[in-house]
C-alpha cells in the first residue's frame, strides 16, 4: 500500500502543469508566447556544480567518458534557466525558440572520482547571427582542470528546423553576460 502512494504522489506532481503534460503538443501547435526576460542579474561567470556519484564511473573507478557529456549538457541547460531565465524545454515548447546543438567536444585534463565535485563553467566563445558557441570548462574543487571543450547550438525555427537569428532579447542578455564574465583565462 505505501508504494501505491508514492507513485500517487509523484504522478500527482506531474500533473496538467508539468512540462510531461506539455510534450502531449506538437512544437508550433500552438502560438509560442513573448519571450520576456525579467531578472536583471544572474550569476557571471555560472558554475553548476556536481557531485560524481559511483553510477558515473566504469571500471577503472574514473568518471565513464560519455558521463563527461551528460555533465556539460546538464551544466548548459543550467546556464539557459539561470542566465537566460528559461530552461530548453520552456524556449520550444512556450516561446517557440529552439537551439539544437551541432557541435559537441570535450578535451580531457584529469580524471573525476565518485565523491568529487566538479565545478562546470559555462562561458561564451562566440555568438554569431544564429549561432552560439559555448566554452565549457570542468574543474575539481581543488582547482584542477578535469576536461574543457567548445559546444556550438543553432537557433531555429522548430517546424522547418532552418536557421533563425538569435532573438535579440536573448542576443544582448547573451552579449552582457560575455561581457560580465570578462576576459577569457
Amino acid at each position: 500500500m505505501f508504494p501505491a502512494l508514492i507513485a500517487f504522489v509523484i504522478c500527482s506532481v506531474h500533473s496538467a502543469a508539468s512540462p510531461a503534460a506539455a510534450a502531449e503538443t506538437q512544437p508550433g501547435d500552438a502560438v509560442p508566447r513573448p519571450l520576456v526576460l525579467r531578472s536583471t542579474t544572474y550569476p557571471a561567470p555560472f558554475v553548476h556544480p556536481r557531485t560524481v556519484r559511483f553510477g558515473d564511473t566504469d571500471a577503472a573507478k574514473i568518471v565513464y567518458t560519455v558521463k563527461f557529456f551528460d555533465f556539460a549538457m546538464d551544466a548548459l541547460d543550467a546556464w539557459f534557466a539561470a542566465v537566460l531565465e528559461h530552461d530548453w524545454y520552456a524556449l520550444n515548447t512556450e516561446f517557440g525558440v529552439s537551439c539544437p546543438f551541432v557541435q559537441s567536444g570535450l578535451d580531457f585534463k584529469a580524471p573525476l572520482r565518485p565523491g568529487d565535485i566538479v565545478g562546470i563553467e559555462i562561458r561564451i566563445a562566440r555568438v554569431g547571427r544564429a549561432s552560439l558557441q559555448f566554452k565549457i570548462l570542468g574543474s575539481r574543487c581543488d582547482g584542477e582542470r578535469s576536461f574543457e571543450g567548445l559546444w556550438t547550438c543553432v537557433f531555429v525555427d522548430p517546424a522547418s528546423m532552418k536557421s533563425v537569428p538569435i532573438p535579440a532579447v536573448l542576443a544582448d542578455r547573451i552579449h552582457a553576460y560575455a561581457k560580465a564574465c570578462g576576459p577569457d583565462e
